[in-house]
């Protein structure tokens, strides 16, 4: 894909800070993923069981 795509001319920055916690629970473990912004809101949040 990168070959197609061509190089990298510009990235912006996001300033988005992602956090990802596994909490184990007694039938399942799950991910929890969560993406903040800079001012403190929450742009992602996810759960999957892993």
């Amino acid at each position: 894909m990168v070959c197609r795509a061509g190089g990298v001319q510009h990235v912006e920055p996001t300033h988005i800070a992602t956090i990802v916690q596994i909490a184990n629970y007694e039938n399942v473990s799950a991910q929890f993923t969560v993406s903040v912004n800079q001012d403190g809101s929450i742009s992602g949040f996810y759960v999957k069981a892993v």
